[in-house]
């Protein structure tokens, strides 16, 4: 990038002219994986760490193993992200009911799906939501199958979250 740029045209003209600051020309940089290797690539190259669905407690082991490892890299910033299959019914227990359902009896999405937590009703998905915030996770991706009809269901967590 040039440090300084002089133009002539048919309405403007600048000389030598400076623009501070200068624009970031790539994209922020995300990276999903949970391996060492790849939380050791996270730690020295990205700008953006996608886990997948866990516990409260394991995002924050998550989060605090990441601070590690940047210090490590001599870096101190990243941002961080979870991602996870979402339920919301109007009661905890008829969300739990949807997603026993839905799961068809795959004891993997379901155990995974209730550590993750983000299923019950409004309230419940947005303390949920606020709990990953104070650990430390920067973005919540809600995962939600089918998704136009699920819609309603996000935006009374949106509601409750705007307080």
């Amino acid at each position: 990038m040039e440090d300084s740029v002089t133009f002539n045209g048919k309405f403007y003209s600048i000389d030598n002219g400076v623009l501070e600051p200068k624009p970031n020309p790539k994209p922020p940089i995300w990276y999903a994986g949970v391996s060492e290797a790849s939380r050791d690539l996270v730690a020295e190259e990205v700008d953006g760490w996608l886990m997948r669905g866990c516990s409260l407690e394991e995002a924050k082991n998550n989060v605090e193993d990441m601070h590690k490892r940047l210090d490590k890299a001599g870096r101190n910033k990243i941002e961080f992200a979870i991602l996870g299959l979402t339920f919301i019914r109007r009661t905890d227990e008829e969300a739990k009911k949807y997603l026993e359902r839905i799961a068809g009896g795959r004891r993997n999405v379901l155990d995974r799906t209730l550590d993750t937590g983000l299923v019950g009703s409004a309230e419940t998905v947005a303390q949920k939501i606020e709990q990953l915030k104070e650990v430390g996770i920067d973005h919540v991706l809600l995962q939600l199958t089918p998704t136009l009809a699920e819609l309603p269901y996000v935006k009374g967590v949106l509601e409750v979250l705007r307080g």
